[in-house]
């Protein structure tokens, strides 16, 4: 196959949510952007619902509203005023509203489907993003000046600097020789959509029981998304059920959250772990989003965690393409790493201690939780710091 070599000022290999959004939020400040993507791009424009969804920060909404994205979003987003917190067993709750830090919303719900849509729609259209679909990193090179890489489309293209935002089984950390510190919970996470008898009221829900949180997030009318997180063995069984049996089981559990339940989507399922890579950066390369951080989905952060990469990321790289730097260079890189590195290690160390806590059978340690957290709904100033840091709306975070 013929190689057609062509220049950029930026290789991001990955197009999901996080890859998409550094492509849009770098084209307009007139990088030039190639994005490898290994998924058909047809496929992607197709309407299509799977059952997942996001729950999109605060802080995030106004990231998507500053590259152009959310007005494209808004009008099929459900917005999320309330969240409720707490434990099965002994139905104590954490309760958070939007009128505790004054805004008009806690976060939005966002189907998986549209975001993508959405994504690849705007960078088709920009003059300043290639979208190389079906396509994966089949060679890289690394030089003083510059990243080469061959696709397995036979595309060669260069740039500064690579990105990685191909998700939590980076093929590109793995070829860059990045160890990383994994652990795993040995649950799966069933993820699915639901209608319910009663109203949601904009309340999004995280019930923490013995066997694993579960969480019903409120979509557009009477329907929501759930995410399940079960012991392995649990969820296997759970899967063999049929749909009648699935939803026996779950209104047993869960009906007296929003009433009834319905499955109007199949149950999908992946396997949870933690993922921390010794280092984010290189010479000429750079991880974002899940490829640089998996964490524990119980809280929804790990998407919002991606869009305060793209955020400083790109702050960093244009403030070094005004100054006539080599946005490659890995001491600029390293300024990012530090930025981001304290709120990532903050929520992972969070989700995980969470996931822990009430995974166990102790039950001083469960008491323990329940009374935290009706210690933090008595304490205003400690909560609202938590929502702040849950909705992206910390600033500065220390460095490490």
């Amino acid at each position: 196959m013929e190689s057609r070599e062509k220049n950029y000022d930026v290789i991001i290999v990955g197009g999901g949510l996080v890859g998409g959004c550094l492509a849009q939020a770098l084209s307009l400040q007139d990088f030039q952007v190639a994005v490898v993507d290994e998924n058909d791009v047809s496929k992607i424009l197709q309407d299509y619902r799977d059952g997942r969804s996001y729950a999109i920060s605060l802080g995030s909404k106004r990231i998507l509203d500053e590259i152009g994205l959310w007005s494209s979003l808004e009008k099929q987003t459900q917005s999320i005023e309330t969240i409720l917190v707490g434990s099965e067993v002994d139905e104590s709750f954490l309760t958070y509203h939007r009128e505790d830090v004054g805004e008009d919303a806690l976060g939005f719900m966002v189907d998986a489907g549209l975001f993508r849509r959405t994504i690849l729609s705007k960078s088709l259209k920009s003059e300043n993003v290639t979208w190389l679909s079906n396509s994966t990193v089949d060679e890289y090179q690394v030089s003083a000046e510059k990243v080469t890489v061959k696709t397995s489309q036979g595309d060669t293209i260069t740039a500064k600097l690579m990105v990685a935002a191909d998700g939590a089984r980076s093929q590109m950390r793995t070829l860059m020789g990045i160890s990383t510190r994994e652990w795993k919970y040995e649950q799966l996470a069933l993820v699915f959509d639901v209608e319910h008898k009663n109203p949601h009221e904009n309340t999004a829900v995280e019930i923490f029981t013995p066997d694993g949180p579960f969480a019903i997030l409120p979509h557009k009318g009477q329907s929501a998304g759930c995410v399940w997180s079960l012991k392995r063995s649990y969820a296997e069984d759970f899967l063999k059920l049929s749909k009648q049996e699935m939803e026996d089981a779950l209104n047993l559990r869960f009906e007296k959250v929003f009433g009834t339940l319905k499955l109007i989507t199949p149950v999908s399922s992946f396997p949870l772990s933690v993922r921390q890579p010794d280092c984010c950066v290189q010479t000429r390369f750079v991880m974002v989003g899940d490829a640089a951080h998996t964490i524990h989905p119980l809280a929804g952060q790990g998407a919002n965690l991606g869009f305060r990469d793209v955020q400083v990321l790109v702050r960093e790289l244009t403030k070094v393409l005004k100054l006539g730097m080599d946005i490659g260079s890995e001491s600029v890189l390293k300024k990012y790493q530090r930025k981001r590195r304290f709120d990532n290690l903050s929520m992972l160390m969070i989700t995980d201690s969470s996931a822990r806590v009430f995974a166990t059978q102790n039950p001083f340690m469960r008491w323990s939780f329940s009374k935290g957290f009706k210690f933090l709904n008595r304490t205003s100033r400690i909560k609202k710091h938590m929502m702040r840091h849950a909705m992206g709306l910390v600033k500065d975070f220390p460095r490490l």
